[in-house]
């Protein structure tokens, strides 16, 4: 890096003498200012005073003429600093990064200093002192300082509340609870009922021991693959990634599918995004840096042609391959029992076959309805969305269909738009769903946000 005039080099940054700053120290470079004593926007009172606002505004400002307020009213001053934080976009941006020392309109120790200049000329009350009183009366009616322990008559640090939410969704960083309150209440299946004819029901997704002991035990793993793959901190590409993990896994719930039947068997899904069939463990054990006999990889090529063709998995017996060691097969095994492979591998995957493309385009939802026949008659109300139907066809095929009528054929194709809608209810901000008539809401039809 350029440090000084015509000179590069490095900075070593152990060294005790530089002063590092991480998001959580709110830097003054990232917008932030700490009005405290000395620079306070508060006088005695409490209350906000717009001459010492435009001081430090002035910057925001962007050289315009401030406007100057002498000689008013109370009542004048509060309704001028109104309009000049409303309508100056500049002065609104400066002021959401405030931090601001100031007591709480909660507490009622100061009620008389802070509401004092109401009696003043032009203030709300004067001459009126019994609604004055009366206004204090119901105040204190009110306010809950004194019961919550906290100490009395301080101030407190004030943040702008969407600012300071934006801020740490920077870190993109899931706790075990967040991702377990991503799963949705319930999720519509195509099963095979007692009369052996197949029905659409929807079956509660549960919040259990299984899937909490599998995300405390892997979420850490699976937020730095996120954070690693540049999946996080976007929330669009988080709730995409997890509205196919979350089914690719029963709900957090399997990381191996363990399936004996199955024509890949033992090359059956494993990891987040339930890695199949020998050619993509091969390739996850390439991107690792692992050396892989050619003489392997062209072998369980030609048999992954035969069980795709024949149905069945004969072919895949460990015995059959001289060139498959032991250490080989615990790799296999590693991608469903170790957190570090059950994560990266479904990262690399995701890479590899280009399924966040798709994760930022708009999420246009749409609004879709399936009859459920088993056990009673009712429709259910659930979104798709054509670019997210990509990403979940990239991830069931392992690439995207041209034809994207296809998309219908993913398995779990209902599931997984559930799963993305109500990922995207706890990740994102102002996705509209249409309702029946068409309008657009920020709620979907029937959602219920899980508390876990």
């Amino acid at each position: 890096m350029t440090y000084a005039n015509g000179k590069r080099g490095y900075i070593d940054i152990s060294n005790e003498a530089i002063k590092k700053l991480s998001d959580a120290d709110f830097p003054s470079f990232m917008g932030w200012q700490k009005i405290a004593d000395g620079n306070t926007l508060f006088d005695c009172n409490g209350m906000c005073d717009i001459d010492t606002l435009k001081k430090l505004v002035k910057d925001a400002a962007t050289g315009k003429e401030l406007p100057v307020i002498e000689d008013v009213t109370e009542a004048q001053k509060a309704q001028a600093l109104s309009t000049y934080i409303t309508l100056d976009n500049p002065v609104r941006q400066a002021l959401r990064g405030f931090i601001c020392h100031a007591p709480s309109e909660w507490d009622s120790t100061n009620n008389e200093t802070r509401y004092a200049k109401l009696l003043d000329e032009g203030g709300f009350y004067h001459r009126r002192e019994q609604g004055y009183k009366d206004f204090l009366k119901y105040l204190k009616a009110i306010q809950f300082w004194d019961v919550t322990g906290l100490p009395a008559g301080g101030n407190l640090w004030f943040f702008h509340p969407l600012a300071f939410i934006r801020h740490f969704r920077k870190c993109g960083w899931l706790s075990e609870n967040e991702l377990l309150s991503m799963l949705p209440m319930s999720a519509l299946r195509h099963a095979k009922g007692a009369d052996g004819h197949a029905h659409w029901i929807s079956e509660n997704i549960p919040v259990n021991r299984n899937n909490r002991s599998s995300i405390h035990v892997n979420y850490i793993e699976l937020n730095k693959m996120m954070c690693k793959f540049n999946i996080a901190p976007n929330p669009l590409r988080i709730a995409a990634f997890l509205g196919n993990a979350m089914v690719e896994t029963q709900w957090f719930q399997r990381l191996h599918e363990n399936n004996a039947s199955a024509k890949y068997w033992p090359w059956d899904g494993r990891g987040f995004l339930q890695l199949t069939w020998p050619d993509n463990y091969v390739k996850y054990w390439k991107f690792l840096g692992r050396s892989i006999p050619e003489t392997l990889e062209k072998e369980l090529g030609e048999s992954a042609k035969k069980a795709n063709k024949e149905g069945n998995n004969t072919s895949f017996k460990d015995s059959n391959y001289p060139a498959l060691t032991p250490q080989m097969v615990q790799w296999r095994e590693d991608t469903a029992v170790k957190p570090v492979h059950a994560a990266e591998s479904s990262g690399a995957y995701w890479a590899w076959t280009g399924a966040m493309r798709y994760a930022d385009k708009p999420t246009a939802m749409q609004r879709q309805v399936q009859n459920i026949t088993k056990p009673g008659f009712r429709p259910v109300v659930y979104y798709s969305c054509q670019s997210y139907g990509q990403i979940a066809a990239t991830v069931n095929f392992g690439s995207t269909p041209k034809d994207l009528a296809k998309i219908a054929r993913v398995n779990g194709i209902l599931a997984r738009y559930q799963a993305y809608t109500s990922a995207l209810m706890v990740l994102a901000d102002g996705t509209s769903f249409p309702c029946d008539e068409g309008h657009g809401w920020d709620n979907p039809a029937g959602y219920e946000r899980r508390n876990v």
